[in-house]
């Protein structure tokens, strides 16, 4: 595409490169559906789950929601496929002066038997992925269902939030 813009007087003639998507959402409306609802205080849903359509593809699917907190969520992880989703937590405070807060964690879920080249491309794709689930208070990227416990997500967010307890 050629536009013309005149500077000082005179007409420059500019390129426009369009850049290609980075990622492509086959349902966008589900997707953002599903995130908008994991969010939401109005239902119970606490999970929702994005994933590729093919290996080394860019055109991510939903995978699915639900009210199952991270054990049913865990249950749709693939070892060869890469997943994305946010999992609703509720961080209890011990001081009664404070109520209980709800926390987000995103999951960059890859699989240990994924493709090499695609594990390789997925960061281009990182950025664009996070910001459709954007904001969350913590982030981990597992590989394998140990490295994915309620334990570990509420030690993420207790750290996070500064409520952590760090006396041995």
């Amino acid at each position: 595409v050629q536009a013309t813009r005149g500077m000082g007087g005179v007409a420059q003639d500019e390129t426009v490169v369009t850049v290609e998507k980075i990622i492509i959402l086959k349902d966008e409306d589900a997707i953002h559906g599903g995130v908008k609802a994991v969010r939401s205080d109005d239902n119970d849903i606490n999970w929702t789950l994005v994933s590729y359509d093919a290996p080394k593809s860019k055109t991510l699917i939903q995978v699915g929601t639900g009210s199952g907190g991270l054990a049913e969520m865990k249950a749709q992880f693939k070892d060869d496929q890469v997943m994305y989703g946010i999992v609703r937590m509720t961080e209890k405070i011990e001081d009664a002066t404070f109520k209980d807060a709800v926390k987000f964690c995103f999951i960059d879920w890859r699989g240990e038997k994924i493709n090499r080249m695609h594990r390789a491309n997925l960061g281009i794709h990182s950025g664009a992925v996070k910001e459709i689930f954007h904001p969350y208070h913590v982030d981990i990227q597992p590989t394998n269902q140990d490295e994915v416990t309620e334990e570990i997500l509420m030690q993420k967010i207790k750290n996070a939030s500064g409520t952590a307890d760090h006396v041995l």
